[in-house]
Formats: structure tokens, C-alpha cells, sequence
């Protein structure tokens, strides 16, 4: 019998090494084996590899920063249905950052 998240394909992009210590062993947890990138060009260099089902994105990273990566993700594929679900995750959450997270109303 398959465990749940045994099968789902998680991508990780964080780039403190703690954060992603504590997200993969609370994955783990729940049976997910996430890949980890550590900023937004390794996301796409891991996205051009393999097909994800979710990408938990770290906003802020050095090299490039998720919001950057997302779009490109986005514009990679054009396929709603084909895309891997994009989480964003930050430890600063303010207005401004929501904002410019979200798509122009």
C-alpha cells in the first residue's frame, strides 16, 4: 500500500539551511521526499529536469528570488493544468510583500 505523499513530486526552494532541515524532516513526516534548491536558478535548473506537483518557493533567496523564479516557472509553461502548484513562503510578512506576491487585480 502506497503512503500518502509517497507519490507527490515537491520541490523545495530555500536557501537557509536550517528552514530546510526543519521543512524536509516535517515533509518526511508525511511520507515527501522533497528535491531542495537552494535559489531561484536552481529551481529552474531542477523544473527543467523533472515535473513537479508542488514547489514550496522561499521569497527571498540570493541569486534569484522566488517571485523572479515563479514567473518563470509560469512562463516555462504556458499550461495552467501542466504547472506545479507554487506555495510561497517568507518569514516577512507584511502587506507590501503579500502585494507583490499577488497578480495586479
Amino acid at each position: 500500500m502506497e503512503k500518502p505523499g509517497q507519490s507527490l513530486r515537491l520541490l523545495l526552494a530555500e536557501d537557509n539551511m536550517v528552514n530546510q532541515k526543519v521543512a524536509t524532516h516535517m515533509l518526511a513526516a508525511l511520507g515527501i521526499r522533497p528535491d531542495v534548491a537552494a535559489n531561484g536558478l536552481e529551481v529552474l535548473e531542477a523544473v527543467r529536469r523533472q515535473t513537479y506537483d508542488v514547489i514550496l518557493m522561499d521569497v527571498q533567496m540570493p541569486e534569484m528570488d522566488g517571485l523572479e523564479a515563479t514567473r518563470r516557472v509560469v512562463a516555462g509553461q504556458p499550461d495552467a493544468a501542466k504547472r506545479p502548484w507554487i506555495i510561497a513562503l517568507t518569514a516577512n510578512a507584511c502587506r507590501a510583500t503579500a502585494n507583490s506576491a499577488l497578480p495586479p487585480e
